[in-house]
């Protein structure tokens, strides 16, 4: 959980410093959240 929450405070830095859009923003919780899900499911299948 420390991973997820450690690119979410990344992820909210980088729309302050750099003004992006939320739309992008939420792309990329998107796809941590389910990097996150899949890593609970019993790992990365390669």
């Amino acid at each position: 959980m420390d991973k997820l929450a450690w690119n979410l405070a990344g992820l909210a830095s980088e729309v302050i410093l750099s003004g992006r859009k939320l739309s992008e923003v939420m792309e990329d919780v998107k796809f941590i959240y389910r990097e996150l899900q899949e890593s609970m499911e019993g790992g990365y299948n390669d």
